[in-house]
């Protein structure tokens, strides 16, 4: 399950990495279920073209990463029943040989497994997982420590995450009162919630380049549109205050939500 928009060249190549690292992995058959969210570069009739068997879903424009997801995993269940649901995202490069995650995968068939990735240099992990030190800072969310052939955590990125298909069920797929951020950091704790083990393959599966936070966005953004990043309906704050109301400790909640728009004023007004 991919969602994607207007990044054609970025799209096929990703597709292209997971066509070839799927090769070596003969007993995986694999259904590819991509949102083009509204491109206006032509991105899901070049994919359509170089992947004919592919079932390209048109969004609206104006779904993003998670709702995308969404619709890629109903318009998958209607295909499916699937043993296992992937979410990748289309600007990792996969590299090196994939079969051990599916190995591992295989042989741990109720483990939400996630891929790390490298920087191009190789040099850090920017895409892995993470442990919540405490459930009083619902967003504090430390780096784990890969070690071993698997690291266990308390959710994942969602760049390559391999979820068993029994459990996404239960999950319903991710929650579609996330727009773009947040849902799949809500997949891995729900799911750990549910009592699944929630693990990283310690060993990097390729490389993907990190991408910019919410703060970095904002402070690149003039005022106007640092006010419709920090209040829309994207990085909004009720995606937020769903997120912190279901993880966080409730009591705590006002606190939780005074500091937020506190923060965010900040940023709109500077």
């Amino acid at each position: 399950m991919i969602t994607t928009f207007n990044r054609v060249q970025t799209t096929l190549r990703g597709l292209d990495g997971l066509h070839s690292a799927l090769t070596d992995v003969p007993e995986v058959v694999a259904d590819v279920f991509l949102v083009d969210d509204g491109s206006t570069d032509g991105t899901g009739a070049a994919v359509a073209r170089a992947y004919p068997a592919m079932h390209v879903i048109l969004g609206s424009g104006s779904l993003y990463w998670n709702r995308g997801m969404c619709l890629a995993f109903a318009e998958a269940r209607k295909a499916g029943p699937y043993d296992a649901y992937l979410l990748m995202n289309d600007d990792i490069q996969l590299s090196g040989d994939i079969r051990p995650f599916f190995e591992y995968f295989r042989r741990n068939r109720e483990t939400l497994l996630a891929g790390a990735f490298t920087s191009e240099d190789h040099a850090h992990i920017t895409y892995s997982g993470f442990n919540r030190p405490t459930r009083l800072r619902p967003l504090r969310l430390d780096t784990a420590s890969l070690t071993g052939i698997s690291t266990q955590v308390d959710t994942v990125n969602g760049n390559f995450v391999l979820v068993p298909g029994e459990l996404m069920e239960r999950l319903g797929g991710l929650d579609p009162v996330y727009t773009h951020a947040l849902g799949d950091l809500d997949l891995g704790l729900r799911a750990r919630d549910l009592g699944a083990s929630v693990e990283v393959f310690s060993d990097p599966l390729g490389v993907c380049a990190k991408g910019p936070t919410l703060t970095e966005r904002l402070a690149a953004r003039p005022r106007r549109e640092r006010w419709a990043q920090s209040f829309g309906p994207i990085f909004g704050i009720r995606p937020y205050a769903h997120f912190v109301w279901r993880h966080g400790t409730r009591v705590l909640f006002p606190f939780y939500m005074a500091k937020a728009l506190l923060a965010r004023l900040v940023y709109v007004l500077r």
